[in-house]
């Protein structure tokens, strides 16, 4: 049964406070910066947690981001 234990459990992140948004591995096996080195590498603080990019209010959730140089939309598209 391949699969079956990640199909079946799920991931609380809580509130992100002690858990590093690029770094750690929260999302599947590869760590953000790993998965997205050329936005990895724009990032202002790259070791920052998941609460510093990820903001939830009553509209739900919403980016924050602190790049090195200003992103265009479709030149941060190209670069995922």
């Amino acid at each position: 049964m391949p699969g079956w234990f990640r199909l079946n459990t799920s991931c609380v992140v809580g509130n992100g406070t002690d858990i590093g948004f690029w770094n750690a591995k929260w999302c599947g096996n590869i760590s953000f910066g790993e998965l997205f080195p050329n936005l990895f590498a724009k990032e202002l603080r790259q070791h920052s947690m998941i609460a510093d990019r990820m903001i939830s209010n009553r509209e739900g959730l919403i980016w924050r981001w602190e790049w090195r140089v200003a992103l265009k939309e479709n030149r941060s598209k190209a670069e995922m």
